[in-house]
């Protein structure tokens, strides 16, 4: 069994951290971090309470390290599909939204093109197909915030828009 030691380096997320959630590192296989996450999952189940937010993260969209990049995506697609398969198939579904936000365009283009980032938006409410409408990152940050109940944290986020296309009103269970 492998372990991971956590080096939070803000005091105050260390409470609301995994210590057992593995740490950057692209060696780190992403089937791996799903693994460590499942376990707390199946711990929110029992006992009935899940955080509000969690960010879950599974950097094999990167590429790079140890195998061949088609094996960095297969591994990466697995986790995901992980996740999706255990939080749809449980009492949170109903009341869970899963933002999936590929690879990182951070402040603009990086080294490809920002013009090819991809945003999954999983849900029960989650209109099926593809949204042609612009969303940027600061868009996906001001709809989280729309759904947990607070208001945006700057004129920069408040302006963004919000990602309402991408839902529907009735739940598909």
């Amino acid at each position: 069994d492998l372990r991971f030691e956590q080096n939070i380096g803000i005091e105050r997320l260390k409470r609301y951290s995994s210590p057992d959630y593995p740490g950057w590192g692209m060696m780190i296989p992403d089937v791996l971090r799903m693994k460590r996450f499942l376990t707390e999952f199946e711990q929110f189940k029992t006992d009935g309470t899940l955080p509000n937010l969690s960010i879950v993260y599974l950097p094999q969209d990167h590429l790079g390290g140890g195998v061949t990049s088609g094996a960095h995506m297969a591994d990466n697609d697995l986790a995901l599909g992980q996740l999706v398969d255990a939080v749809s198939h449980s009492a949170f579904w109903k009341d869970t939204l899963i933002v999936v936000n590929e690879d990182d365009p951070q402040n603009g283009y990086d080294h490809i093109d920002g013009h090819r980032s991809i945003c999954l938006v999983i849900s029960a409410y989650s209109r099926p197909g593809v949204n042609h409408h612009f969303y940027n990152q600061t868009s996906v940050l001001r709809t989280i915030l729309h759904v947990l109940g607070l208001p945006p944290m700057n004129q920069q986020d408040a302006r963004s828009p919000l990602m309402k296309e991408c839902f529907v009103n009735e739940p598909n269970m």
